[in-house]
Parts: structure tokens; sequence; C-alpha cells
């Protein structure tokens, strides 16, 4: 009974997504305001201004030109959490950041690098995307991040941002972010925010490291690294979706109350400080 319950009420809120969709309102549109109203209601004018500055045209091609961002509420998106990243990362690091070397893993375009004032190196499985960081004016490596091709304690500063949910061995990655990383030195990580841990099984149609693997849920990810060398120093949410304000943006927020995606995003993502724990 209970279950039959659920179906009913799920394929209620179907049809009234679809409906909405029919009438004039379709769920991209409404997410890109969604996006909008979180964009205005920021403290800091600072991050629309790093949102303008990093451009439409920017993030179509944030894959490389060979993948190309075609739905433009998903680049209304990726602008919005390039913008809080970039603010964030300014926050976080401070002074330092103008003298500390920085190392981006999983690095698409080496915007981010640009956007703090750094050269710095972008570094990616793919050579399209390697291809697309030296485009930006950014030094790129090729290569895998289960074997990171750096000294030890290279780096003040090691991004990783969304990559560890592509990776096969999470784990590895995580410590070889933390060997490259200087023992003063912080790495920055986020992952999508999700309300439970999801492994996906692979998807042979779509080449290795494209789709999602583990995505870790706040506490398992915290356990994960009790495994490594890091320790959490900061930790928050990067909340994509703002308040409703019209009554089309109440009734979609309503009905996807509990959902983590939404029109092909997440609607949050996670974002973790990792400092090295003195040695045990």
């Amino acid at each position: 009974m209970i279950q039959a319950v659920s179906q009913i009420a799920k394929f209620g809120r179907r049809v009234l997504v679809k409906g909405m969709a029919w009438t004039g309102f379709p769920p991209d549109r409404i997410v890109a305001e969604l996006v909008a109203n979180q964009l205005g209601r920021q403290p800091d004018s600072e991050i629309r201004r790093i949102f303008e500055e990093y451009t439409d045209d920017q993030a179509r091609i944030h894959f490389g030109e060979h993948e190309t961002l075609d739905e433009e509420h998903l680049r209304v998106v990726l602008r919005f959490f390039h913008a809080w990243r970039v603010l964030k990362l300014r926050e976080r690091i401070g002074p330092r950041l103008a003298y500390d070397r920085m190392l981006d893993v999983g690095d698409s375009d080496g915007l981010i690098l640009k956007a703090l004032g750094k050269t710095g190196t972008g570094f990616n499985l793919s050579p399209e995307a390697v291809k697309n960081i030296q485009r930006n004016g950014i030094e790129a490596r090729l290569g895998d991040g289960h074997g990171l091709p750096f000294e030890d304690a290279a780096f003040d500063d090691v991004l990783c941002f969304e990559t560890l949910e592509h990776v096969e061995n999470p784990h590895q990655v995580l410590l070889e972010l933390a060997r490259v990383t200087k023992p003063s030195g912080r790495a920055f990580v986020t992952i999508p925010w999700v309300p439970r841990t999801f492994i996906h099984p692979r998807d042979f149609g779509h080449p290795r490291g494209a789709m999602h693997i583990f995505e870790f849920c706040m506490e398992d990810f915290q356990a994960l690294l009790s495994h490594t060398p890091f320790t959490v120093e900061h930790r928050e949410i990067c909340h994509i979706l703002g308040q409703p304000e019209t009554l089309n943006q109440r009734l979609f927020t309503f009905l996807h109350r509990w959902d983590h995606i939404v029109a092909g995003t997440f609607v949050g993502f996670q974002f973790f400080e990792l400092a090295k724990r003195d040695e045990v």
C-alpha cells in the first residue's frame, strides 16, 4: 500500500514537471533563474564580477571544443560555481596566494588558476583538456591522477575540483594529492553533494574518466579521508540554487525538494580544505 502511494506521488510529480514545461516554464529555464537568484543574494559583489568575467563562450568550451556544453542553464551553473570557488580560494588562502605554487588536478580549462592570478600547472587525463588549458595560457601536464608525475611536497596548494568522483580509486588519488602537497600546504577538493553515497557501474559507451563512479556523502568522504594523511581544516556546501521568488519557481522548488540532481545539475557541491596531519 505504501509503495503504491509512493509510486502515485512520483507519477503525479512527473506530470506536474512536464506540465510546467508544456506551459512555457521548462525546468532548465527555471534552474537558470534560481542560479541568478542565488548570485543576486551573495553579500560580496566580487562574486558577480567573477561570474561576468567567466563568459558564456568560455563556459561552452569548458571541456574543450570537442565536447561543448550546449545547455545554457548548465553554463550558468558552471559560471556560478567557478566564481564561488575562486572567491572561496582567495578567502581561504589569503596573502599566501601571491607566492604559493599551485597545481590543479583534473583541470579542464585553466581558468580557475588564471582567475587567481596564477600561472600554476593544470593536470588532466584527457589530451583535449590539456590542449584547452594550454590555449588559455596555463602550463598543462598529461597524466593519470593515480600517479602524479611530480616530486614530493612540490606544491603549496593543490586543487582537485569535481574529479574524485571520476576516478576508480579515490583513496589512491587522495594519497597522491597529499604526497605532492607541502607539509604546511593545503589541498582543496570539491565533490558533488549527495544525500547518500552512490557507486555507479561502468558505462562502456564513454571513455575512461568521463563518467562518475563514486559519489560520496559528507560522512563517508570524511571516513575515507581518515585513511589518508589529510585532516579536514574547513568544509562547507556551495548551494547552486537560490530561494524561489516567483510562483513557478516556488512550485518547481517544491516538486524537487528531495532531489539532489535537477535538470542535469547537482543542487550543491561539497568544498573541503585539507591540511596534512602530523605524522603518527
